[in-house]
């Protein structure tokens, strides 16, 4: 037998300190993250989360760095007139997403198919990175808000533009009787002949 086997080698405590143990946590990899610390209603975070913009994004909207925004939402001490434009904001863009029952995936596709976009160049106009990001909205992914009401914008306006064409009915012609003068009394009411 090997002799350094046969010997019992002493372990020291890890993170022993002053005489007291400090016990080794471990940590599961596989367990949910923590949520999010939650905020508070109408603060300048929410807000932000609701039009679905990055801090970044939200900046080059109100002027101001980004430094500031990350501060104002982590102390909730945003100033007035930058909540005022935020809030006003929020409430044009709400007011710019019509609840009128047609569900996102039709507008998305016929604003796609009557300009005869990809899904990538539709994205660009939208306004979203890719066009990956579209193609889930037609699986079902609920867009953020900005994105809703540029759908909302693109959809109304299309339709606005596209007149039906009429549908012209082909004139009814009937025998008339040349020596019956009854006969050629007709008169056209909306398609329909009546004779009097």
């Amino acid at each position: 037998m090997h002799p350094r086997r046969s010997k019992k080698i002493p372990t020291i405590p890890v993170g022993s300190v002053g005489g007291f143990m400090i016990k080794r946590h471990s940590f599961n990899k596989y367990a949910p993250k923590p949520e999010a610390e939650p905020y508070a209603e109408g603060t300048l975070k929410d807000l932000r989360l609701k039009l679905g913009m990055t801090q970044k994004e939200l900046s080059a909207i109100i002027g101001y760095s980004v430094t500031s925004i990350s501060i104002w939402e982590n102390s909730n001490s945003a100033p007035t007139e930058v909540m005022h434009k935020l809030q006003k904001l929020y409430e044009d863009t709400k007011d710019c997403i019509v609840d009128d029952g047609i569900d996102i995936i039709e507008k998305v596709s016929y604003v796609r198919h009557r300009l005869g976009l990809s899904y990538d160049r539709l994205a660009q106009l939208i306004g979203v990175g890719c066009g990956k990001t579209v193609r889930a909205w037609m699986d079902g992914v609920e867009p953020k808000m900005k994105y809703l009401a540029e759908i909302n914008r693109m959809y109304y306006e299309l339709k606005s533009q596209y007149k039906p064409k009429s549908q012209k009915r082909r004139p009814t012609f009937c025998q008339l009787d040349p020596l019956n003068k009854t006969s050629w009394k007709a008169e056209i009411e909306n398609p329909v002949i009546v004779w009097k």
